[in-house]
């Protein structure tokens, strides 16, 4: 588990972030569109994109918070991101005392600096990086990483049962929205980005 933990603090962005990570997830899919295209999928997803999670995300998440931020990755959104690279990466990166009903969140972050900076007692650093990779074939390779850094020895005891719990559902979630992006992407009409020209979206 440990060498999976470290392969992903080397290889994504929010490693560099999280280097002394010690739990983590990393899921993956093949999508039949462009990089570009999927970058917007990715980026307009909603919640009511989601199937089978959505109500694992409902019951976590205040209605209020959902409807005001209806994209996962809307500034103060579920999976807002702290860093982007379009269209190849981008990841969320925040602190929280996530084994709380309430999931009780920390002082948010302008970048991937602030929160490897960030070392205040009794926090979870964590986040979800989500890399692009151009497959053959007009097809993108996204996959989707999850790590987690208690701050202290009492985070580190308060967060182990909690994910040894929650690991299954977040899974679930993770794969619904590789799913639903895909959905999204596929019909999707091409789109360009900003400095690229639409024949790459």
């Amino acid at each position: 588990m440990q060498t999976r933990i470290q392969s992903l603090i080397q290889s994504t962005k929010l490693g560099e972030a999280l280097p002394d990570a010690e739990y983590g997830s990393c899921f993956g899919r093949a999508i039949a569109a462009p990089p570009g295209r999927v970058w917007e999928a990715l980026f307009d997803l909603r919640v009511s994109d989601l199937t089978v999670s959505k109500p694992l995300i409902l019951a976590r998440y205040p209605w209020r918070r959902l409807s005001k931020y209806p994209r996962l990755t809307d500034p103060g959104g579920v999976a807002d991101p702290i860093h982007a690279d379009p269209p190849r990466s981008a990841c969320s990166g925040f602190v929280s005392r996530v084994w709380e009903p309430t999931q009780q969140r920390g002082p948010q972050f302008a970048g991937l600096d602030e929160l490897r900076a960030f070392s205040e007692p009794g926090w979870l650093k964590l986040g979800m990086d989500m890399q692009l990779t151009e497959l053959p074939g007009h097809r993108t390779y996204l996959q989707v990483a999850t790590l987690c850094e208690p701050t202290d020895d009492v985070a580190r005891a308060r967060f182990r049962p909690y994910w040894a719990f929650i690991q299954p559902f977040s899974a679930l979630i993770r794969l619904d929205l590789l799913a639903a992006v895909a959905r999204r992407a596929a019909a999707a009409r091409p789109v360009s980005l900003v400095g690229q020209p639409a024949a790459d979206a």
